[in-house]
């Protein structure tokens, strides 16, 4: 049915090349198969090549490409590549960096329950990223991301309760949303956590348990806790 054109079929020969299922894998043969289910509109077949072109597997490595990929695939409500577009337009790969287009493909991503872009759309306001920096929105969107199960979120909501931004200062609660980061291995939160133990900030001053978590974050490739 694939050399027939049926799009589904097509992607999914793709995703047998490209993983290897039951037979050896080719990521040549991957993009072939991924390129032409693409060429008929069908969505995840356009993330999935978006995707060998991000990290030039099967076909030669091309930002441009990824990005042209991701848009067709976004466009169509895939918000996997809604979010991946954002990141392209936040960081200028592949297009123009614009904070406003990389907030829009945010959000629409996370009306589609993406975590990692509630996240961003939280970190847009929280750094004011081509919007005036608000505390208290990014705080609305890193709650929806870290119910989720978001750890970075959860980092940042701790950030906030910590230094009182857009909520009234509370280092009890900055430890309990830490902790829930630092566990999940966020290196940031496990320094951020050696600091409160270190100074007695929402828990006892603890020398040994300062160091465990310095330790930890070092390890875990901290700039800060490696000083």
């Amino acid at each position: 049915s694939a050399d027939q054109g049926y799009a589904d079929a097509q992607r999914r020969l793709g995703e047998i090349y490209e993983y290897g299922w039951g037979i050896e894998k080719n990521y040549t043969d991957a993009a072939f198969w991924y390129r032409k289910a693409a060429e008929q509109g069908q969505r995840e077949a356009q993330y999935l090549l978006a995707s060998l072109y991000a990290l030039g597997k099967g076909v030669e490595a091309s930002d441009k490409e990824a990005a042209y990929w991701f848009e067709k695939s976004a466009e169509q409500g895939n918000p996997g590549a809604q979010y991946k577009l954002g990141m392209y337009y936040k960081l200028g790969v592949g297009v123009t960096q614009n904070y406003t287009n990389a907030l829009t493909w945010f959000r629409k991503s996370a009306e589609n329950h993406h975590s990692d872009a509630m996240c961003e759309v939280g970190l847009i306001n929280y750094y004011g990223l081509g919007v005036a920096q608000n505390y208290k929105e990014a705080l609305t969107w890193f709650r929806k991301a870290a119910a989720q199960g978001n750890v970075a979120s959860q980092y940042y909501i701790g950030s906030c309760y910590y230094a009182g931004w857009g909520v009234a200062q509370n280092f009890e609660e900055a430890v309990s949303w830490l902790l829930k980061a630092a566990n999940s291995g966020y290196s940031a939160a496990q320094y951020a956590l050696g600091v409160c133990y270190e100074y007695g900030r929402g828990v006892v001053a603890n020398a040994e348990s300062s160091l465990h978590w310095y330790r930890l974050a070092a390890r875990a490739g901290d700039a800060n806790a490696q000083q």
